[in-house]
């Protein structure tokens, strides 16, 4: 898709929604224009881009290096039952606290043993427009299905987002995904990013007036809008169009989190919230004063998958002593247990 032609449409979703009317917040009256048409690649992820997304953690050793051989064993299991969509964010993946070539070497070994069998959605550090563009071409021959732009939460406006994105997305054919988190995302804004031809998606941190607002906005435009990271919200997500969400429980019991996206499908809301009652509410209360995304390590540490729990300095793992009660709610609730602290 050529850069004039992604321009274009995203000038176009600006004189519907114009910079000024973003800087008075959030409004419902949006008049909508014909829904944009997808390239072939984005349709196609959009098409797979579905169900419980799992985070993909970082496994390091205790000198800081990444444990691929642990990365390898957890995405292996998690694709040997059927998880759909591996996802890298900014915070649970911990692009921030990773170099450039690292980023690129988990991309490609998630890609490589998830073997077309999830769709893998990578990501970018939060850097400048220049670079990200420059990574995204670099990662074109991975395999990697879709990436996450990330930008750094330093910048100021829309426009600039905007900008960016319209100068990316003209860039490549990968599907790309928005990260909106703290608020630093307009309704004007995610209706401009939904236009552009390549972008698919957003993972959305919002609340659900926020996440309804985003929904109603960008009905038709071919644009997923995606849960934070729990199914209690999707029971709400579903119901506007969200096709996806991260799900904490997935990362550790797949099968729960299949459970669950299949009640919503039969529309048994009952069955789906037990679930929800009887597994995330537990785990969640739990993990809520682990910190993020250690929770998530600590769990594959304790599941077995990742050697340690470690984190990289400054940031500080949490200790046996404070996991105990982890293991015992895993081994007493989800029939995970026996794997011995160190």
């Amino acid at each position: 898709m050529g850069t004039s032609l992604n321009r274009r449409h995203f000038l176009s979703a600006l004189a519907v929604s114009p910079w000024a009317a973003a800087a008075s917040g959030r409004f419902l009256q949006v008049q909508k224009p014909e829904a944009t048409m997808k390239s072939k690649r984005a349709s196609e992820a959009l098409v797979r881009l579905r169900g419980p997304m799992v985070s993909v953690t970082i496994p390091f050793a205790d000198d800081g290096a990444i444990d691929f051989s642990g990365l390898r064993r957890w995405v292996a299991f998690v694709r040997e039952r059927r998880v759909p969509v591996l996802f890298m964010t900014l915070g649970d993946s911990e692009l921030e606290f990773l170099t450039e070539a690292e980023i690129e070497a988990v991309i490609r070994t998630v890609v490589r043993e998830a073997a077309g069998r999830a769709l893998v959605c990578g990501g970018t550090g939060p850097w400048a427009t220049r670079q990200i563009i420059e990574f995204v071409k670099r990662m074109s021959d991975s395999g990697v299905d879709a990436m996450t732009l990330h930008f750094t939460p330093r910048i100021a406006t829309a426009e600039e987002y905007g900008r960016a994105f319209a100068e990316i997305a003209a860039s490549t054919d990968m599907p790309l995904l928005a990260y909106e988190v703290g608020g630093n995302f307009t309704l004007p804004l995610v209706r401009a990013i939904a236009r552009l031809p390549t972008v698919i998606g957003m993972k959305c941190h919002d609340a659900l007036y926020g996440y309804y607002d985003y929904a109603r906005a960008t009905r038709g435009d071919g644009f997923a809008l995606l849960g934070p990271g729990q199914m209690r919200q999707h029971l709400f997500g579903h119901q506007v169009g969200s096709p996806a969400w991260l799900c904490l429980v997935s990362s550790l019991a797949p099968e729960i989190g299949l459970q669950f996206h299949d009640a919503i499908g039969r529309d048994d809301i009952k069955a789906a919230r037990q679930l929800v009652f009887d597994y995330e509410e537990p785990l969640l209360e739990l993990t809520r004063g682990y910190g993020w995304p250690h929770a998530y390590k600590s769990l594959q540490f304790l599941a077995g998958h990742y050697r340690t729990n470690a984190m990289r300095p400054p940031r500080r793992a949490n200790t046996a002593p404070q996991l105990e009660p982890l293991r015992v709610l895993l081994r007493e609730r989800f029939g995970i247990g026996n794997y011995q602290l160190r």
